[in-house]
């Protein structure tokens, strides 16, 4: 049964990437503090919750050639959320292991985000080729 996509809350990258927004916000909440660990907290707190925020205001722009645009930068936000949680994951102690494995699990939904904005990008945009 095929879903009918009525609003962005519909389409499952959406899904995703704002669970992963939550999920990232609450990591950050368990982070050791310190001035590293802040910075690179906040820049991965703006990163990722771009993906989700970009797919939804480009799905309201009512034009798929913008929606288009809006995939493309929710796409480097991703790329950029990927950064953020590698320098995260190499910072953190050896000892936080709950934390690092944290990490490794939003690596992984960020993985799957980046190729769900890739094919989505890449039917919107030969979609635009067919008209």
């Amino acid at each position: 049964m095929v879903t009918k996509i009525r609003t962005f809350k519909d389409l499952e990258v959406w899904k995703k990437a704002f669970i992963l927004a939550i999920d990232i916000i609450r990591l950050t909440e368990k982070l050791p503090k310190g001035m590293s660990t802040k910075i690179i907290s906040e820049q991965l707190i703006r990163a990722s919750t771009s993906i989700s925020s970009n797919i939804a205001e480009g799905f309201g722009s009512f034009s798929r050639k913008e929606f288009g645009r809006y995939l493309k930068i929710a796409l480097k936000s991703s790329y950029e959320t990927d950064n953020w949680l590698m320098l995260l994951q190499e910072s953190i102690s050896p000892d936080h292991r709950t934390v690092r494995n944290d990490i490794s699990g939003l690596q992984e939904l960020n993985v799957e985000i980046t190729k769900m904005l890739l094919v989505l990008h890449r039917k919107v945009e030969s979609s635009l080729k067919g008209n």
